[in-house]
């Protein structure tokens, strides 16, 4: 059964670079994470997010086109942008809330695609899909995971790894994410260590209407 439970968690992996790196509750939610993961994209209902802190939450992140997935990846507190973890911070005895609309951007993160990259041509005609006024065939797909719980949220593409609040504001009702994807260069300097035409992947996430 461990073996099993075990196999479960490396193929997640395998699907979404970063699975094992979160903080789930056992090797059991191996299996639902690998469920989650193969399923095409649904319509999802309203979801509300209960926690004291996000700093217990964790997000696996999903781009399809049609039935195919073209890109997967994780977010933890770890890719929390300056300030928005540690804003929660209140009075001793005091529950910490989130501070969502404080923060146009709350997570980033950045991976460097090698030239010859399989998935790099991939990745850069999402990001152009989405810069070109969006792809109507492009669905996001996002699980919120905190422990032994687990939480489909609604999400919304945007071109782009930041947000302005306009954007925020601009998807009023229930609560959903924002996931925005974008690209760039990587710069010669004497600290990159990348050969000439490495592209840095960044992938933006915010929190949108009903808190």
């Amino acid at each position: 059964v461990e073996i099993r439970q075990a196999s479960w968690l490396r193929w997640a992996e395998i699907l979404c670079p970063g699975v094992a790196d979160l903080q789930i509750a056992s090797p059991m939610m191996g299996k639902q994470l690998l469920k989650h993961l193969v399923a095409a994209p649904e319509r999802v209902a309203e979801s509300k997010m209960v926690a004291d802190s996000m700093a217990t939450w964790s997000f696996i992140l999903e781009i399809w086109r049609d039935d195919r997935r073209l890109w997967a990846t994780c977010l933890t507190g770890a890719h929390a942008l300056p300030g928005f973890l540690e804003a929660e911070a209140t009075e001793p005895g005091e529950r910490n809330y989130p501070l969502w609309s404080a923060y146009p951007t709350c997570y980033e993160r950045m991976d460097v695609l090698l030239p010859g990259e399989a998935r790099r041509s991939t990745l850069a005609g999402v990001v152009a899909s989405l810069g070109d006024c969006g792809d109507r065939h492009l669905r996001g797909k996002a699980l919120a995971v905190s422990g032994a719980t687990t939480l489909a949220l609604p999400v919304s593409l945007h071109a782009g790894s930041r947000f302005s609040k306009e954007v925020l504001t601009s998807n009023i009702g229930p609560l959903q994410l924002v996931l925005g994807l974008g690209a760039r260069n990587v710069l010669p300097s004497p600290k990159a260590q990348c050969p000439v035409g490495s592209l840095e992947f960044l992938c933006g996430l915010a929190f949108a209407g009903a808190e």
